[in-house]
């Protein structure tokens, strides 16, 4: 089998990556993005007896995907693409980001590739068509896009405040790391919904559900990783 993961240099997809390699589970891992994680050039020289899962980049960017080639087929595709309004620059660029490109790219690998196993979805909490908040109504107007596509199984994990030191500054986030360290006591029963939750365990449910996958759409709530904890810890 092989598999396919766009948004490979973020905090959960280059997580996700490194599991996803050490896995051994796929003969080929194609990685798709601009520009790929800087320590998987390591990976790449590595003597190639020691590399069971090949690993190959495409460079391309996100106006690319619609018309991607992709030489051999794709089982599996992992999808951590996002980014956020400010870094965006503006909610058209937001869209282009967290909705058309992940579309385009889902769209793209079922269309080369019509017997797709899985799509697993990196969305967040909250995400919701309906919603009045901008973020919630795009991050849920794309898991509504994505189910429609046609693959065998959907898996979206819906992730609250990711923690983890990012590449990049955020402001919201970085406060939040704080005030979890002091209030994680409280994050209990009900409030695991809302929890902040490790990246490694978000990548860690990607693989887990990629591989337990039984419905057609399973939809992963922040507190199920929570309460999975134990179970996801051993891909970590």
């Amino acid at each position: 089998m092989n598999a396919a993961i766009v948004g490979a240099t973020g905090l959960v997809g280059s997580a996700m990556l490194k599991m996803l390699i050490e896995l051994q589970r796929y003969k080929c891992v194609f990685v798709i993005g601009r520009r790929q994680p800087q320590w998987l050039s390591q990976y790449a020289e590595a003597p190639k007896q020691s590399q069971q899962t090949l690993v190959v980049f495409i460079k391309a960017e996100i106006a690319d995907f619609p018309n991607l080639e992709l030489d051999e087929p794709i089982d599996t595709l992992y999808c951590a693409l996002g980014t956020t309004i400010k870094q965006a620059g503006s909610q058209e660029a937001f869209i282009a980001v967290d909705k058309t490109a992940i579309i385009d790219i889902a769209s793209r690998v079922i269309q080369m590739n019509p017997n797709a196993n899985k799509l697993v979805l990196v969305s967040a909490h909250g995400a919701n068509a309906e919603s009045k908040v901008f973020y919630n109504r795009i991050k849920g107007e794309t898991e509504q896009a994505v189910i429609a596509l046609g693959y065998q199984h959907v898996v979206i994990l819906r992730p609250s405040l990711l923690l983890g030191k990012r590449s990049e500054t955020r402001i919201l986030e970085d406060i939040g790391q704080s005030a979890s360290r002091y209030l994680a006591p409280i994050f209990r029963g009900p409030l695991l919904t809302v929890k902040p939750i490790e990246h490694q365990q978000v990548a860690a449910a990607m693989l887990y559900f990629s591989m337990h996958a039984q419905q057609s759409v399973e939809i992963v709530s922040n507190k199920q990783m929570h309460l999975l904890a134990d179970k996801l810890a051993a891909f970590s």
